[in-house]
């Protein structure tokens, strides 16, 4: 883990702590402690076995989101984007793409290019100079880095579950699963700014932007790959004998146009 999360994560975890303290009264004892002992977790593993018949598991707690959380979040979102261009992007595309806060989207630029997360060429676009954006190696990693970390803390603010899953019917919002944990609209109640809501919004709203896109893109490749396997099961179907080099050959160049 590299130095700049591992910090970020230290002083996340005090100021989870003395949240946890303040939203569960854990120095106050104002409540009696739930069966399995007091939040956020008592005496049990939250992945752990099911407590005893006629014992209740511990209420997941809403998760304390601070500044430095929406900052990571938002950084991750922005660097999935900049890693999804190939050909590079620049802030201005970024911003009208995703809707992105200009100002804190310079911000994060800014720090990019600082630690190394992210370079830049210089071009010429309509007349005007444009800073085209690409990841680098060092971004690679630390992007990789922070999808590991939030992997886990996403898993305790909602359940991960298929589409079908998030409402009666098929479709429905993605951030909870019915009857389960509510803690989207628990890390918003401990918002303490207007930045604060603007920060998260604008990332849901990034995110959400980004995987439309993706999906978008996901499904283009596939009408793609459908077309062209297609037009080789009627070259397969008319050869006399199986030409294995030829089906090969056919594969690598559907792989070769498909690439991104």
């Amino acid at each position: 883990m590299s130095k700049k999360l591992r910090n970020s994560n230290q002083k996340m975890d005090k100021e989870s702590n003395k949240r946890a303290q303040k939203m569960f009264h854990l120095d106050e004892h104002i409540h009696p402690p739930p069966p399995l002992g007091r939040p956020p977790f008592g005496f049990s593993h939250p992945f752990g076995p099911p407590p005893p018949p006629g014992m209740h598991p511990p209420p997941i707690p809403p998760f304390p989101m601070d500044r430095q959380s929406f900052k990571e979040i938002r950084q991750m979102i922005i660097l999935i984007m900049i890693l999804d261009k190939r050909e590079g992007i620049t802030g201005y595309q970024l911003q009208e793409q995703y809707n992105l806060p200009r100002g804190t989207l310079l911000r994060d630029l800014d720090e990019f290019e600082y630690e190394n997360l992210a370079g830049y060429q210089e071009k010429i676009i309509n007349g005007r100079a444009q800073k085209i954006y690409n990841i680098t190696e060092t971004g690679k990693k630390y992007l990789e880095e922070l999808k590991a970390n939030w992997a886990v803390k996403f898993a305790m603010m909602s359940e991960m579950a298929p589409p079908e899953k998030y409402a009666p019917d098929e479709y429905g919002f993605p951030f909870f699963s019915e009857g389960k944990n509510k803690n989207f609209f628990e890390a918003i109640k401990n918002f303490k700014t207007k930045e604060d809501a603007l920060d998260f919004l604008h990332g849901v709203r990034a995110w959400l932007s980004s995987n439309i896109y993706r999906l978008d893109k996901r499904k283009e490749i596939f009408e793609k790959t459908k077309s062209k396997i297609s037009k080789l099961i009627s070259e397969v179907e008319i050869m006399e004998k199986i030409n294995i080099n030829k089906i090969l050959e056919a594969i690598n160049e559907l792989k070769s146009e498909i690439a991104i």
